[in-house]
């Protein structure tokens, strides 16, 4: 029993490591964002934010891989004072990212336009995998696991 536990222990590790490849995806979605704002060219500016919010979709996904006992005290006591605040943005953060998800549907199936379709999808599920994240977080810490 105690070496599937061990096993267990690894895989939570595994994904906590694979958390951190979501830096580079930050990096270029910030720098496509930065291209999106600073671009004259009105062709290019739709295929910039379709990659800035591709990328930072999958930065939130891979950020949603961490491992909730490894939030700093501060957070931890942030969410113990203010325990209400955190469930309204939690409400708020799903619906915002499930409209993003339903938008991107729309834009692909009704507008034809499956690059900044497809982007706001992975935007908006990005969104919600990190909303299930700050779920686990707040959960943890509420319930004491998090000592």
């Amino acid at each position: 029993m105690h070496s599937a536990l061990e096993k267990i222990l690894k895989i939570k590790k595994t994904f906590h490591f694979i958390s951190y490849l979501g830096y580079p995806f930050f990096i270029l979605g910030f720098a496509y964002l930065i291209l999106y704002f600073f671009s004259p060219a009105l062709d290019y500016k739709f295929r910039y934010l379709s990659l800035a919010l591709l990328f930072m979709g999958f930065v939130m996904s891979f950020a949603s891989m961490s491992d909730i006992e490894y939030i700093s005290e501060k957070e931890r006591k942030k969410i113990l004072k203010s325990g209400r605040k955190q469930f309204i943005r939690l409400i708020m953060g799903i619906g915002g990212f499930t409209f993003a998800v339903l938008l991107g549907l729309i834009i692909i199936f009704l507008a034809k336009d499956y690059s900044l379709g497809f982007a706001i999808t992975a935007f908006g599920i990005g969104g919600l995998a990190l909303q299930k994240f700050k779920l686990d977080t707040i959960l943890g810490v509420l319930k004491g696991s998090n000592p």
